[in-house]
């Protein structure tokens, strides 16, 4: 009778522990130094541990992986029989050679597990000095973010690059093995704008950043979604005879912006009876970079902060401001439009007609039509219909070329003499 109880109760626990036996989720994939075995779903060693409702964890801390792709499945019950995903395997790109954590998570139900890698390595800024490439700061990392950024001065030309390499401050640069390329999608050298991008070891394209001087900016680098941020913040001045100020900050065409502070900003909508209209934009608002130009209002003059964004949240219909870029020499489009540049000259502050290649960087000018050329255009703000007021001009019998450039000794042609065209024969 003894006997025949206990049979009958192991039977019942055997029945039970069948029905209560949860199912076991593995981690199987392509990398040894991970998985050991790899494509091994018998491995108990890779067997995820439950976190929380139906959420499943695997960790691998530490661990010293090679630049190149991960490929993982999760298995059930150690059998390939209902592995996750189905089909093809899920891959995650390990940036460059490094130490990671590598964590895999699993959620019953889905179709295919996520992995995130965490590099734990030392991360530093690489750039070309000019004379070479030089180790800069190494990053800070944020355990929180999860992100490596590093604050710093700008200089006029940069490609930068990281690197996992243990290196020294000031030390050259030469080897590219661990190193992480972050240059513009574009051969022109572009003004700071923010910019996410996957990066490259191939540095045989000539693309770099071109930076302003007297700039502070933020470097971010996040390794888990391989993306990179630059942002920066600029300040340039406002003269203060004149109080008013172009602007244009270049970009790769995507819709990057930025912001301004320190001054009321504008950009020239239309013209009418000699004048550039001015709409205003509204405070705070992220500006689209070029072609896009703006004027900067600010009273008495002074400094005006400039940060950019990644993106922008207005947009200047029909604006006439061309911006310049960085570049020193602009080629003006004159096929069916004048260029006109802002300049206190003979007829007061306004704009004048510009030569081919006289822009200067990070300043707008006004573009119009031929057919609406003129000699000279005055502005207004269209929010308050208060005209622009310029100063007196004396009588001072100088003479001006049609660009507002002061001329001692005029010869033949024609010139602006007290605010009135003169013909010299």
């Amino acid at each position: 009778m003894l006997m025949k109880k206990l049979i009958t109760l192991a039977l019942m626990l055997t029945a039970f522990c069948g029905v209560s036996m949860a199912t076991t989720y593995t981690v199987v994939g392509n990398n040894a130094t991970i998985f050991e075995d790899t494509w091994a779903p018998t491995q108990t060693a890779n067997d995820m541990a439950l976190v929380s409702g139906s959420l499943y964890r695997k960790t691998y801390s530490g661990v010293s992986l090679t630049a190149g792709t991960l490929e993982y499945k999760i298995a059930e019950d150690h059998a390939w029989s209902n592995a996750h995903p189905s089909g093809v395997n899920t891959s995650i790109q390990i940036p460059f050679n490094g130490t990671y954590d590598v964590v895999f998570e699993y959620t019953v139900g889905n179709d295919a597990g996520t992995c995130e890698l965490i590099l734990k390595s030392n991360v530093y800024l690489i750039y070309n000095s000019g004379s070479g490439w030089k180790v800069g700061d190494k990053l800070s990392y944020n355990s929180t973010s999860k992100t490596h950024s590093l604050e710093f001065e700008g200089s006029k030309e940069m490609l930068f690059a990281f690197t996992t390499k243990e290196s020294t401050k000031g030390d050259s640069y030469s080897s590219w093995d661990n190193s992480y390329v972050v240059r513009p999608n574009s051969a022109n050298n572009y003004d700071v704008y923010i910019e996410r991008m996957a990066g490259s070891t191939n540095n045989s394209s000539g693309k770099v950043w071109f930076i302003k001087d007297a700039a502070d900016y933020t470097i971010t680098w996040t390794p888990a979604s391989q993306s990179f941020v630059l942002n920066a913040e600029a300040t340039i001045t406002v003269n203060a005879s004149a109080g008013w100020a172009t602007f244009s900050l270049g970009s790769d065409g995507n819709d990057h912006g930025y912001t301004v502070s320190g001054a009321d900003a504008f950009y020239v909508a239309s013209t009418s009876d000699g004048k550039a209209v001015l709409t205003s934009i509204a405070s705070g608002k992220k500006i689209p970079t070029y072609p896009n130009g703006i004027m900067l209002k600010k009273i008495g003059g002074g400094d005006v902060t400039i940060t950019t964004t990644e993106e922008s949240d207005v947009t200047l219909t029909d604006n006439m401001l061309q911006g310049s870029g960085h570049y020193s020499d602009w080629d003006l489009n004159n096929s069916g439009y004048t260029g006109y540049y802002l300049y206190n000259g003979a007829s007061g502050l306004g704009f004048y007609p510009a030569n081919t290649g006289n822009m200067s960087p990070y300043k707008a000018f006004l573009r119009v039509p031929t057919g609406s050329a003129r000699d000279f255009f005055s502005f207004e703000e269209e929010t308050t219909g208060i005209k622009q007021t310029t100063a007196k001009v004396q009588q001072t019998n100088e003479y001006f070329n049609l660009a507002g450039q002061r001329v001692a000794q005029p010869t033949k042609g024609l010139y602006i003499v007290n605010g009135k065209k003169v013909i010299m024969k």
